[in-house]
Formats: C-alpha cells, structure tokens, sequence
C-alpha cells in the first residue's frame, strides 16, 4: 500500500510538467533515474541489457513491488530509441519504438529494485540506489517545445565561460593535491583545538584562513587581530608550485597575501554571491581539490551593462542567466572582469553533477565527494574600487547613497517613503518580485511535498466543489483532487 501511495504522490507532482497518461503509451517518464540521481544514458541501456541477459538456468528474476509477482526474464526488452536527461532533474524520459515495447519496459521495471546480492557502493551499479518508478506520457513534442533550453549544458571544455573566467587543468600533481588537502584538514583539526578565529564553522561548510581572517560579518578581513589570533601566512608550497608561476607567465598581475580553504561535505554547496569589491583587487583564484563539481554562474540582466561585449555574454528572455561551469580536480579557476564584478558564483547544494563532454559528445554524470577549495585573493589598499561595474561595486554603491544624502534637503522619515503608486511599483519590483524570480527555480523545487492536514483537507472536499488557493506558490495542491475547480491565486 505503501508503494502505491508513493506512486499517486509523484503522478501529482509529475502532472505540473507532463501530460500523464493512464494508458500505454510509446513514451515513459522513469522517475528516480535522472541525472541528479547520478544516472546517465548508459546506466538506463544497461538495465535493459542486464534484464536481456539473465541466465533461465539459473531462474534469476526481478522483484516487481506492485503486484508483488515477479518478472520473469525470458522475454526480452528492447532497447530504447532515445532517452532525454535533464540538469537538475530527477527523472529521464524514455522514447520506444511502439506502445509494445513500452509496456515491456514498464511491466518489468515499474518498481524495479535491484536484487540484494548487487554491490551497492559501486559506483556501476547506481540502478540499486532508488526504486523506480514508470509513468506513460502524452505529447512529448509539444512539452520539449517549450523547454528548448531547459537542458542548459555544462561544458567540459570551458567554451561557454563568462568573460573573464578560465578554468586551468592539472595545475598540480596529485601528491600534492593529497598534500594541500592534510594541510587543510590539520589546520582545521588544529584551529578547533585552539581558541584562534582563524576558523569558522558555517552551515554547509568549515573554513580555515590564512593571511588574514575573513570576517563573513562585514564581508571583510580582520587587519588589526590581536597577534595571538593572526592567522599563519599562504603556505610557501602553493607559491612554489603555482602561484609563481602564474604571475611569471602574466596569467595574473600579483601574489595574492589571503587564503580561504573551504571544506564541503558530499552533497553540500555554498549561496550564489560576488565577493566584495572594495576588499579584494581584480583577480581572484580558486583551487580545486579532493572532487570535482559543477560551479554555477548567475547573471542578473537587471545588473549587466549594456555594452558593446553584451554579444560575448549571451542574450536570453530570461531575468536571470545562468552558466554551469565544471571544476576538475586539480584545477584553477581565475576570475577577472565581469566573472569577478558581475556575474555570481555558487555551487547548488546536491550529490550528483554532470557535464557534456565535448571530445565524445556525451553526457557525463559525477558523484560528489569531500570538496577542498583554496582561494587566493589580494587586499585592495585602499580600500576603493572604481570598477565599470557600479551596479554591485559597494564602494560606488556607497558614493552614490552619500551624495543623495547630501543633495536631499533635511525631511522626516515619512518624506522617505514612496511619494507615488509609481515609486511603490518601482520598489516592488526591485526588491519583492526581482527576489523572487532570482530565487524561484530553486525555492519550486524544495517545494514538492504536500502537508499532511492539507492533503486530508483536499481529500474529504466534495466532488463539484469550488477550491480557491490562494498564495498557491508553485501549485503543488492543485493537482490533488481531480473532481473539484480549481482557482490558483498568486499574491
């Protein structure tokens, strides 16, 4: 009974996307087998594959949890004609030949779980990771259509950079990889012992500094510690095996004089965030190590200049722009020019990541593991930027607030709100509906699961019923109750 549920309770979310049938079709959504799930293509050819060639000598079958019977193998499955993947979704969609084979394919792994004696920490064996679960879809072409850009690539060969950004590969050996990375973790062991704040412990991350202490308060550094408390300079390896050669090569102008290590557990990322201008100069540099993962950059075009390098930056309808960017291990990022004064950096809190690999044309997906970043940064003395980028530069940001102060002739508080329905709207949609879009794609996506009372609520309103939803978010009720009309309301 338990499946069952779980079944209806993914129809409904799945319904917000696709045309679910309750009939064959040639066409099969395979919940749980998406590329977050750390499934690609091949793994779902190899289900196929594995199930075909089963020994009968041996009577070896699969479990159907449904209808509790079992699936013989002795008929085969044929494979599928395409298989569509999708970034950060948790299920691929499946296309046969004909509704025949379809519901071969779903009679057999609706509910497959693979058998007990499979090695469950293989990284080739990621079917025994999740029951899954099959659902026939309507009018594929017509959804694909409307998500043309929904699958937005992440190129393992770096061609799809913002300007400014470069990823180098293999920058140092894997000894000292496994060497920077004992550094990072004795110096955390060390930093916890100790009473030093040259450490800190964030909600999905540890830190350590050197150089100087980053204050996540103030967004700045802490120049004036008390001497017990100042943190231990770059170590010197990282100068001798790099960051030398970097500036001899004119890869970067200057040595950077502070160091962050972050530490990310499997599955952990950090928020989308442009560090502070005024604090740190130009370049920035960042050191992968332990793990690769996808980084993603975010383009507000509310804050992109309108210049002649627009082209080089890509046009999109879209409010917010987004690049994923994969990161070896062993690799540097560099971040200069826009990269660094525009665009946002972050890295999406999952456990999977995947890539188009250019040299093969396929995609490739990634289990995370331990993460160790180093980034590398140099203080700005003074502490003034006069970047192109005024729209996020807190030193310009700060000049312009200080002159509208000065020109605003003396007035209460009250002078200070909105003057007119048109100045409200202004702010509304800055900081009310401009957050929200920024945020939406994530925030939907956490929000999927229905509460309880709601759910028994919807499930006693009579049939013929009018159901009003009001603040509805991202609809997750509306597809409850089929017998009753539904009116979503936006606020």
């Amino acid at each position: 009974m338990k499946d069952f549920k779980k079944k209806k309770h993914l129809k409904s979310i799945l319904n917000e996307c696709f045309e679910i049938s309750e009939t064959p079709t040639n066409t099969v959504i395979l919940k749980n087998a998406g590329l977050v799930n750390g499934f690609t293509c091949t793994d779902i050819y190899s289900l196929v594959n594995n199930h075909n060639q089963v020994k009968l000598s041996e009577k070896d079958v699969y479990p159907n949890v449904y209808n509790n019977e079992l699936v013989k193998s002795d008929d085969k499955i044929k494979a599928p004609k395409e298989i569509f993947m999708f970034e950060t979704k948790s299920y691929s969609v499946v296309l046969f030949e004909s509704e025949n084979d379809s519901t071969s394919f779903v009679e057999c792994f609706d509910g497959f779980v693979a058998p007990d004696d499979v090695d469950r920490s293989s990284n080739n064996s990621r079917e025994a990771r999740r029951v899954l679960y099959c659902f026939y879809v309507e009018n594929l072409d017509e959804w694909l259509s409307k998500r043309a850009n929904f699958n937005a690539e992440c190129l393992s060969d770096g061609s799809s950079l913002p300007p400014g950004m470069e990823v180098i590969h293999d920058v140092i050996s894997e000894e000292s990889e496994q060497l920077l990375i004992k550094l990072a973790m004795n110096r955390l062991e060390s930093e916890n012992n100790s009473e030093s704040k040259a450490s800190d412990i964030l909600k999905h991350r540890r830190v350590v500094h050197f150089g100087y202490n980053f204050n996540y308060d103030t967004n700045g550094v802490d120049e004036h510690s008390d001497g017990s408390q100042i943190p231990p300079p770059i170590p010197q390896a990282c100068f001798d095996w790099f960051l030398n050669g970097m500036v001899g090569e004119g890869r970067i102008p200057e040595l950077p004089d502070q160091l962050t290590v972050n530490v990310y557990a499997p599955g952990h990322g950090i928020p989308s965030h442009v560090d502070t201008h005024s604090v740190f100069t130009e370049s920035l540099l960042s050191l992968s190590l332990g793990s690769p993962c996808v980084m993603e950059m975010k383009l507000n075009s509310a804050d992109q200049l309108l210049s002649d390098d627009q082209s080089a930056i890509g046009c999109s309808s879209s409010k917010v722009r987004k690049t994923p960017v994969l990161l070896p291990r062993r690799s540097l990022t560099i971040f200069e020019k826009e990269s660094r004064y525009l665009w946002k950096h972050g890295i999406v809190p999952r456990k999977f990541d995947s890539y188009l690999d250019q040299k093969t044309g396929k995609r490739e997906t990634f289990e995370r593991g331990t993460r160790v970043s180093y980034t590398f940064r140099k203080l700005r003395k003074p502490a003034v930027c006069d970047c192109d980028f005024p729209m996020l530069c807190d030193t310009q940001q700060k000049a312009e607030k200080d002159r509208n102060e000065k020109s605003r002739p003396e007035q209460d508080e009250k002078m200070l709100l909105p003057k007119s329905s048109q100045d409200a709207e202004k702010l509304e949609a800055k900081f009310v509906q401009g957050v929200y879009d920024e945020i939406a794609s994530q925030f939907s996506g956490t929000r999927h699961s229905m509460w309880p009372r709601v759910r028994q609520f919807l499930d006693n309103v009579p049939s013929g019923s009018v159901l009003a939803d009001v603040g509805c978010g991202n609809g997750k009720y509306l597809h409850q109750h089929q017998e009753v009309f539904k009116v979503d309301i936006i606020i």
